[in-house]
């Protein structure tokens, strides 16, 4: 159990982070910038120049986390390991991708940790864990979702599982697990940054109704900051903000962009008929298909997601939606994303 500051916690410290061109990567490697660490990141060769790391003072390791040369190469002389590389892919996983570097890439970590001693952070996703009964409100008492449908959120439990078994044999780890993350810098866009900017767009003239759970990328990344500073050992922090509806979601972007968002909501079971073609229209295209079994899943969420733990623990205090909103809408005009 941590019950003081961990070394990787001071300024000057050298913390190695995975994923670190990501949406949430590259937040939280500003974020350790911003309170005086150094930073090592791991990136695959494709990704060693990001545009969202361009201009950040970090040294670059080549190499992913399924190779263990390269994670050995990372993890050498840190203080801490921020684990944040994920295959975000809410479709199916036929090449077996999803979960070679879900679960194949935590491994790997965990197995570099374990053997330098070195503190993990490791990232989840509160879809790891098992929501129903939907209307409870989801914590971290509940139970891994090691038999969800969706291959990615499945992966995302049995990575978390195998940090928990590495912990029980000594690893000193802490899990973090975010909700749906909005705000500035996301430069890929996301799947939600690139709904938000055809939303404001007016590329979206009907809604569906989804319920998920929103969180600031930015502060999630000062929560795992402050979890890898004194999070206990073992432990699981959600890192969550409000749980909206879509048509609250839709009145907030239209109060903090003045643009009149759709007023018609279609019920689920919509998407669910449309499944098929939009499957069929995938194939054709070669593109995502705007529907997915893992997607209408997803889009069903508890009414309350909380943070409790996280807020007593670490500190934790997302700040609004729609302040997020309003600063995310804000970065994509000055990429020229929006006009």
């Amino acid at each position: 159990m941590v019950t003081s500051l961990h070394p990787a916690a001071q300024p000057g410290s050298l913390v190695a982070v995975t994923g670190a061109s990501g949406r949430l990567g590259n937040v939280l490697v500003r974020r350790l910038l911003d309170r005086g660490h150094r930073v090592r990141a791991l990136c695959l060769p494709e990704d060693a120049a990001a545009e969202s790391l361009a201009g950040l003072d970090v040294e670059i390791i080549r190499g992913s986390v399924l190779d263990a040369r390269s994670v050995d190469a990372l993890v050498d002389g840190v203080d801490g390991v921020y684990h944040l590389a994920a295959r975000i892919d809410l479709g199916s996983d036929h090449d077996g991708r999803v979960w070679a570097t879900n679960v194949g890439g935590t491994m790997q970590v965990v197995r570099a940790c374990s053997a330098a001693k070195i503190r993990l952070l490791h990232c989840s996703s509160h879809a790891a864990l098992n929501r129903h009964p939907i209307s409870e409100p989801l914590d971290e008492r509940r139970p891994l979702a090691l038999d969800e449908p969706c291959p990615y959120h499945r992966a995302k439990a049995h990575a978390e599982q195998r940090v928990l078994v590495a912990v029980r044999a000594g690893l000193d780890a802490v899990i973090c697990s975010p909700a749906t993350l909005i705000g500035p810098w996301d430069f890929e866009p996301s799947l939600f940054g690139g709904a938000l900017i055809d939303l404001v767009s007016g590329k979206i003239p009907i809604l569906l109704q989804v319920v998920s759970d929103y969180a600031d990328a930015r502060d999630v990344a000062d929560g795992m900051i402050t979890a890898m500073a004194r999070g206990r050992t073992g432990e699981r922090y959600l890192l969550s903000g409000e749980v909206l509806t879509m048509p609250e979601l839709a009145a907030i972007v239209e109060q903090v962009s003045g643009r009149a968002m759709p007023r018609r909501c279609l019920p689920l079971w919509v998407g669910w008929a449309m499944l098929p073609l939009s499957l069929a229209a995938g194939r054709v295209s070669g593109k995502p298909p705007l529907f997915t079994p893992g997607v209408l899943r997803a889009a069903v969420w508890n009414s309350e997601v909380k943070h409790d733990k996280a807020a007593a623990e670490l500190e934790f205090s997302p700040r609004p939606v729609a302040d997020s909103l309003r600063d995310e809408l804000a970065w994509f005009r000055e990429r020229g994303l929006l006009r």
